[in-house]
Order: structure tokens, then C-alpha cells, then sequence
């Protein structure tokens, strides 16, 4: 085995990342998963469930419809937002059920 010189981890993740795309979109749907979990507000995390992305559209159980009306409004913001947490362009719209 021959060696060569070493190199940061992140840096290999990266191109492993660069080389896998669909890794690299299924990494990115869990970060926007857990960004939504860990930082919305109590009452708007409270609330949701079953969150999941699926061609390209983020889905989003509200058991609140005055929260779910409230979300509608800030639809636009939240993709925009979310995409920017991803690093990437990942949803195009979000749908609250």
C-alpha cells in the first residue's frame, strides 16, 4: 500500500461528496429536517409532524390550522431559508398538511 501525504478530513468528505450527488442530496434533506426540528420556535415544533422531502417538495403534518395558515404566508422565506441551511438548492416549495 502505498501512502500519500494526508489531508483533512473534511476535504475528503468533500470530494466524496462532489463524486456521490445523491449522497450529498440525502445529507442535505436531513440537515433541513433537523434544522426545522431543533430551530423553530416551541409552539411551531410542537405542532409538526411527519416531516419529509420528496421531489423536491418539503411536507410538513401542522396539527394547528392557525399556525398552518401562519406558515402559508412565510412559505416563500422558509424555502429560501431552509435552501440556505442545506447549502444547496434542495426544495422548491414546501406543503403544509
Amino acid at each position: 500500500m502505498q501512502r500519500t501525504d494526508p489531508q483533512p478530513i473534511g476535504k475528503i468528505l468533500k470530494k466524496f461528496l462532489e463524486a456521490n450527488l445523491q449522497m450529498a442530496d440525502k445529507l442535505a434533506e436531513a440537515r433541513i429536517i433537523d434544522y426545522w426540528n431543533s430551530n423553530t420556535t416551541p409552539n411551531i415544533s410542537r405542532y409538526t409532524c411527519n416531516l419529509f422531502i420528496k421531489n423536491r417538495v418539503f411536507y410538513v403534518k401542522i396539527n394547528s390550522s392557525v399556525l398552518k395558515n401562519e406558515l402559508m404566508m412565510q412559505r416563500e422565506k422558509k424555502v429560501v431559508e431552509l435552501n440556505k441551511v442545506a447549502g444547496r438548492n434542495i426544495i422548491n416549495r414546501i406543503v403544509f398538511t
